[in-house]
């Protein structure tokens, strides 16, 4: 399997079992095995799958964008990742004798 394609196949695996359909990569990797596979069908469900999650986000953001409000979301997230961080260095700084 050359590298491409393992890498396919390893975007569709997470794909699928994010989305519940693993039995698409199941049957893809049949096919692979048995030598009837066709890259473009790889690809397009690659292509699919990925887009079944990026789906529901992308229509979240439009929602959030139509109602006005993005900017204040965006900082409020900002603000609690730098506090997780900060939180999180700390902890590493104690861990590694560095506190």
């Amino acid at each position: 399997m050359s590298p491409g394609v393992a890498n396919l196949f390893e975007i569709l695996d997470i794909a699928t079992e994010i989305s519940g359909k693993e039995e698409v990569a199941q049957e893809l990797r049949s096919n692979f095995t048995s030598g009837k596979l066709m890259y473009s069908r790889l690809k397009d469900v690659v292509s699919d799958a990925l887009m079944d999650i990026l789906r529901p986000i992308q229509q979240r953001r439009r929602e959030l964008e139509s109602a006005g409000n993005i900017g204040q979301i965006l900082e409020e997230g900002a603000n609690k990742a730098r506090r997780i961080a900060r939180e999180n260095i700390e902890k590493v700084r104690e861990m590694a004798g560095l506190g």
